[in-house]
């Protein structure tokens, strides 16, 4: 399992179990809450979803400078007391678009429940609920999913180092040029 999203809530403690259990169950999703308050995992469309809640603030390993989205997105970032780890298994399922589907779901699922903002670590973009509602719900499309940075490896006009984030998600390597 490897840690793709953060879901940055405005509160410090987890939606309760019996809110979560509403959301989520259905014929096609088993939510399978763990002994711990705030971890649950989600399992659907042959996939697993792994939740954990913590108040211990943002993973240190991504960098706020690659960060892409809205201020005001990024203001809910720094102003967050609450976070959501959700983690997958990259590449599994019957392709490998679906456990990041699946990971988005249940990410949109909680956002219905708690103001947040939803850091994908492997691309660092910052979504907003409106965005994630608008990923989950429209036709698959890679810019939601990875970024591409061009990198000036020497001063003047030298060819650049161009490399993507996001594609491990996936279970793919990300692309160096």
């Amino acid at each position: 399992m490897k840690e793709v999203y953060v879901l940055a809530i405005e509160t410090s403690s987890p939606i309760p179990l019996a809110e979560l259990r509403q959301a989520f169950e259905s014929e096609e999703v088993r939510l399978s809450p763990a002994e711990t308050e705030g971890v649950f995992s989600v399992q659907a469309e042959g996939t697993r979803v792994e939740v954990r809640f913590d108040s211990a603030g943002p993973p240190g390993h991504w960098d706020p400078r690659l960060i892409t989205g809205s201020e005001e997105a990024r203001q809910g970032l720094q102003g967050a007391t609450g976070y959501y780890r959700i983690s997958l298994e990259p590449g599994a399922g019957p392709q490998p678009t679906v456990p990041v589907f699946e990971a988005l779901w249940c990410a949109r699922t909680l956002m219905e429940h708690a103001q947040g903002v939803l850091l994908d670590l492997t691309s660092s973009k910052l979504h907003d609920v409106a965005d994630v509602v608008e990923i989950t719900e429209l036709d698959f499309d890679i810019r939601d999913h990875v970024n591409l940075h061009a990198v000036a490896v020497t001063e003047g006009d030298t060819p650049l180092w161009v490399h993507s984030h996001g594609m491990e998600k996936f279970g793919a390597r990300d692309v160096e040029i």
